[in-house]
C-alpha cells in the first residue's frame, strides 16, 4: 500500500455527504459502512445472547447436580416463582463466568491497539477507525455492563432470549439509523458542531440509562430506545474533534491511545459491574444501570468544561453566522 496523501487525511470525519476538499471534482462513489457494521453488530450480539442464556442454564444443572428437569423450570412459564428462585441462584455465578469471557476477549483488542498508531501514521486513521469498529476493538466503560443487561431482564422481566433479541435488534437498528441520518440533519439543519453531537449522544445515554435503571415494565425498555437514537454518535465526534485540534503526526499516536484505552477498560469496569449487580441482585438489581448512568453525568460535566477551555474554529464559524 502506498503512503496516504496527507491533504485527504485532513477531511474532517463528520463532513456533511458530497463535501470534498477539492469541490470541482465529483466524489467518488463508495459503500457505506452503516449496513455492514449494523449486521455485524447484530450477529454478534444476538450470538453473545445465546451463549449468556446457555451459560445460565449450564449453571443451574453444574450446581443443582443433574437436576435438568429442574433448570428447565427457567422461563418456562410454567411456575413463574419457581422460576425467579433459580434465576436468583444462578445468577451471581453466571455473572462471573460472562465477566471471564468479556476478559478474555478483550485482551487481543488491547494489545493489537498498541499497533494501529504506526499503522495508521502510513496507511491513514480511516481505516483504523472502520477496522476497530467493525472487529469489536472499542462494541467502552459503561459497555461492559451489556451482558449483565440480559441477566437483569431475564430476573427483573422475565424476559427470554426471543424478546431480548426483538428489543437488541431494535436498538441497534435505532442506533444505526441514528449514526446514519442523525450527524447528517444535525449538521445540515441544526449547524451543530462535533462537540455539539459528542454533547447530544452522552445526554442520550445519560438518560437512556437512568429510565432503564427506572423502568418497571419490559416496554419502557423500548421506550427509552426509541427516544435516544443518537447514544451512536458519540465516538466518530470525539474522533473528529481530534483530528481538527491534534498536529496531523500526533494525530494516529492518538488514536493508538484512545483504542488502547478504550479496549483496556472492560478489564477494569467488568469486575466493577459484576461486582455491584452480584451484591444487589436481591434488593435492586437495576444499580448497576444507575452507576453507568453516573459515568456518562461524568462524561458531561467534562464535554461541558470542554466547551469553555476549547473553541473550535468550526464553532466560532458557526457563532459568527
Amino acid at each position: 500500500m502506498d503512503r496516504i496523501d496527507a491533504d485527504h487525511e485532513k477531511v474532517p470525519l463528520l463532513n456533511p455527504v458530497g463535501f470534498t476538499p477539492d469541490q470541482g471534482r465529483k466524489p467518488p462513489s463508495r459503500i457505506s459502512i452503516e449496513p455492514m457494521v449494523f449486521l455485524h453488530s447484530l450477529g454478534w450480539s444476538l450470538s453473545e445472547v445465546r451463549l449468556t442464556d446457555q451459560i445460565v442454564y449450564q449453571t443451574c444443572v453444574f450446581k443443582l447436580g443433574s437436576a435438568e428437569e429442574v433448570c428447565s423450570q427457567l422461563h418456562s412459564g410454567d411456575n413463574a416463582t419457581a422460576s425467579m428462585v433459580l434465576e436468583q441462584v444462578v445468577q451471581p455465578y453466571a455473572a462471573s463466568v460472562s465477566m471471564a469471557i468479556v476478559l478474555l476477549t478483550s485482551v487481543v483488542p488491547a494489545v493489537a491497539a498498541l499497533f494501529f498508531g504506526p499503522w495508521s501514521e502510513r496507511f491513514g486513521r480511516k481505516p483504523v477507525i472502520a477496522i476497530a469498529s467493525i472487529v469489536g476493538g472499542m462494541v467502552e466503560f459503561a459497555i461492559a455492563g451489556r451482558v449483565l443487561f440480559f441477566l437483569y431482564t431475564r430476573r427483573q422481566f422475565g424476559w427470554d432470549v426471543e424478546m431480548y433479541s426483538l428489543w437488541l435488534s431494535s436498538e441497534l437498528a435505532i442506533i444505526m439509523f441514528g449514526n446514519f441520518f442523525g450527524i447528517f440533519l444535525m449538521r445540515k439543519l441544526f449547524k451543530m458542531s462535533d462537540l455539539g453531537l459528542l454533547t447530544l449522544s452522552t445526554i442520550n445515554h445519560l438518560g437512556d440509562y437512568l429510565i432503564k435503571g427506572s423502568a418497571r415494565q419490559g416496554w419502557q425498555l423500548f421506550l427509552t430506545t426509541f427516544m435516544s437514537p443518537f447514544k451512536g454518535i458519540d465516538g466518530a465526534a470525539s474522533r473528529s474533534i481530534l483530528s481538527t485540534i491534534l498536529p496531523d503526526d500526533e494525530v494516529g499516536k492518538t488514536y493508538s491511545l484512545d483504542l488502547s484505552i478504550k479496549a483496556v477498560t472492560p478489564l477494569v469496569s467488568v469486575f466493577l459491574f459484576t461486582y455491584v449487580y452480584n451484591s444487589t441482585i436481591e434488593s435492586a438489581p437495576y444499580a448497576y444501570l444507575f452507576l453507568t448512568s453516573g459515568v456518562f453525568a461524568v462524561n458531561l460535566v467534562i464535554i461541558t468544561i470542554i466547551r469553555f477551555l476549547l473553541k473550535t474554529p468550526q464553532e466560532e464559524d458557526v457563532d459568527s453566522k
